[in-house]
């Protein structure tokens, strides 16, 4: 099983942690401030009991009848999904992962993770790699971490907290994917700088995120009463300025159709 010897940055001090292989039982202790990260239900915890902030759009996706129809042909893979998105979720994961470029040795994260239905298939890709599966949502990684454990995944751990503040290092990750949840944060800049600062140089950044695909003033109305649900729907130049205002460079939009963006992006060498 390949190991991971990666380091964590404890919220509380900012201070470098290193993540045992494997984590105990009982999570982790900051060796520098004692601050107690727990491993629940399979997950390790860097996030307060009770965080808050959560927009309509997230709180409903903590249901539990949407997380086990999350993954499945009622929704991602559903046949509506598909046609208000332009593509396929099949076809999406195979231009998403192509345009990842994975050799097998990477150490990748997957931001905003839900039930993992790219954390674990790129798991299972990396022969010598770790995938870090990464949520605010504690009943999405509950069941990603029961997926993973009935798939016999060994390479994955999936963490809580915010990708407002990733709890990990400069340059800690190969690879970092975010598909489906960039539209769901009030402070993108923010959310992409992070991202920036914890992947390598030379790394690449996978996204889905939703778009903006009517014309006019009409538009404008209808997306306004969506963001206030807590999603945001991109016209294509804002999001290209967000990840270049990030120090993202190779900006290149793979699928552009309906309500869906995918976008590819890159951190210079």
């Amino acid at each position: 099983m390949p190991e991971f010897d990666q380091k964590s940055l404890c919220p509380s001090c900012r201070k470098i942690i290193l993540l045992p292989t494997p984590i105990g039982v009982q999570g982790i202790v900051c060796p520098h401030c004692q601050a107690l990260y727990p491993k629940t239900e399979g997950f390790l915890d860097f996030l307060p009991p009770a965080p808050t902030g959560q927009s309509v759009a997230q709180k409903f996706m903590d249901r539990p009848r949407f997380i086990s129809a999350y993954e499945g042909k009622y929704w991602r893979k559903s046949i509506f999904f598909a046609f208000i998105a332009g593509i396929s979720f099949s076809h999406e994961f195979d231009l998403i992962t192509k345009a990842a470029d994975l050799s097998g040795t990477e150490v990748i994260l997957d931001l905003s993770c839900g039930p993992g239905i790219y954390t674990r298939p790129w798991a299972k890709k990396l022969a010598q790699g770790f995938a870090v599966g990464l949520d605010i949502s504690k009943p999405m990684l509950s069941y990603a971490v029961a997926k993973a454990e009935e798939e016999k995944i060994k390479n994955i751990l999936f963490v809580h907290a915010s990708a407002l503040s990733i709890p990990f290092p400069d340059g800690a990750f190969d690879r970092v994917n975010f598909c489906g949840a960039l539209h769901l944060f009030p402070h993108v800049e923010k959310v992409l700088g992070e991202i920036h600062r914890v992947m390598k140089p030379g790394g690449i950044l996978t996204t889905a995120s939703a778009r903006n695909w009517l014309p006019g003033k009409l538009s404008d109305r209808i997306f306004a009463w969506y963001k206030k649900l807590g999603v945001t729907h991109f016209r294509h130049h804002e999001l290209v300025a967000y990840f270049k205002e990030a120090g993202f460079e190779e900006i290149n939009t793979l699928h552009a159709k309906h309500c869906l963006f995918i976008i590819t992006a890159a951190k210079s060498s």
